[in-house]
């Protein structure tokens, strides 16, 4: 069964917040281990390189100003659970890290569903 444009813009939009989590976090705690290490500083300039690449492309692609925003917050609270990482602190940052990405679905939702087209009833019913 094939899946209509919307649904395949609702299913894109659910989605999206996971796959930047993907590509994003692994970057980020890697990035984060190398910061003292200088014999790794070209790997650590590269995963630099990636995280702006993929905080950018977080605000385009039609995902809107605010999508972008709550990955860069969701960035900043991976990296406050790696900053608290030896204590029960760093679970603190869980709660608030599952509110940003639900956060980022809601946005990246608002910014599909208002992209379609939209029908006007008391024209639908004189056609």
């Amino acid at each position: 069964m094939a899946m209509t444009e919307p649904d395949h813009d609702r299913t894109k939009a659910l989605a999206e917040p996971y796959a930047f989590a993907v590509l994003l976090w692994p970057a980020l705690i890697g990035a984060w281990l190398l910061a003292g290490q200088d014999g790794l500083l070209f790997l650590r300039y590269g995963l630099y390189a990636w995280l702006a690449i993929m905080h950018l492309a977080a605000y385009g692609g039609g995902r809107g100003i605010g999508f972008g925003n709550v990955m860069v917050f969701n960035s900043a609270v991976v990296a406050m659970a790696c900053y608290t990482h030896p204590s029960p602190w760093t679970l603190a940052w869980l709660p608030l890290l599952l509110i940003g990405l639900y956060s980022a679905q809601r946005a990246r939702l608002t910014a599909a569903m208002s992209a379609l087209p939209t029908v006007n009833p008391v024209e639908q019913g004189n056609s």
